[in-house]
């Protein structure tokens, strides 16, 4: 297996030190899940179960291509999460980038996913209905997705039966373990395709408020975990309306080495 479920491995072992990524978060367009508290549907009602983008998401996430244009150009690797909401932002936001980018991956992880909440709309589907799943199998570029990394049980948690109820707890959290596996990818701009309560994990010690839909948020990653850009949050704020510019990159920052590994640095945080 890709060891990356599997909570006996310790995912943060054995890095070496890295040169400067940006990882750019990105919240999923406006869903149906969350358009279900102000119409007659219920959040929990059980047709939302790994549901799609509204008319409003759609739009959204159509935008992303000319409101964040140099941004999505930039990636060099992108990442997204299982749930539908987020490969359909994805695959339709960054459709323009990937038509002029043939060799540029899309990898699905199943990190990624959201967290926190059993609601039907954050239980994912196995990959076989996703693959039977007009909605997305006639986005363009839906075929390049690389589904490899989910477990053959997804959507469990990837951890076999027999090994549920007994071993060590897991090493390093599945936050820790997504930055091991970024500061171990080649790529220095990183584009994470996901949800609300998987960025406010990864951005947990930054002065962020709401998560508004489809707003890139640019990081860097260092070894104490990712780090708003200088110069502000670009998508985190206390309200959703409207995209905020993405802050460009310092300069030199992609040929720098830092000294102290995510490793190291996570390794001292674990507790003895």
């Amino acid at each position: 297996g890709n060891g990356i479920l599997d909570p006996s491995v310790d995912a943060l072992g054995a890095l070496e030190p890295m040169e400067c990524k940006r990882v750019t978060l990105l919240r999923h367009a406006h869903s149906r899940g969350q358009a279900a508290g102000s119409r007659t549907i219920r959040n929990t009602d059980e047709s939302l179960r790994d549901c799609h983008l509204t008319r409003t998401g759609l739009s959204q996430a159509k935008a992303l291509a000319k409101d964040q244009a140099q941004v999505l150009e930039e990636a060099e690797l992108i990442v997204v999460s299982p749930l539908t909401r987020a490969l359909v932002t994805c695959l339709v936001g960054l459709e323009r980038v990937l038509d002029a980018k043939p060799d540029l991956r899309i990898v699905c992880h199943p990190l990624l996913r959201e967290r926190g909440s059993k609601i039907p709309e954050n239980r994912a589907r196995p990959l076989s209905a996703l693959q039977r799943d007009s909605t997305l199998t006639r986005l363009r570029h839906f075929s390049r997705v690389d589904f490899g990394l989910l477990p053959p049980d997804w959507p469990s948690d990837g951890v076999p039966p027999s090994q549920r109820q007994r071993g060590p707890p897991p090493k390093a959290s599945s936050t820790e373990q997504f930055l091991a596996w970024c500061a171990d990818q080649p790529a220095r701009h990183i584009m994470a395709v996901t949800h609300h309560n998987v960025i406010r994990a990864f951005l947990q010690r930054e002065p962020i408020g709401r998560i508004s839909n489809a707003v890139p948020i640019a990081c860097e990653l260092t070894a104490e975990g990712l780090r708003l850009w200088k110069g502000g949050s670009s998508g985190a704020r206390r309200h959703t309306e409207g995209p905020l510019p993405v802050p460009p990159p310092r300069a030199e920052e992609s040929t720098q080495k830092i000294r102290l590994s995510v490793v190291e640095a996570l390794d001292r945080k674990q507790p003895g």
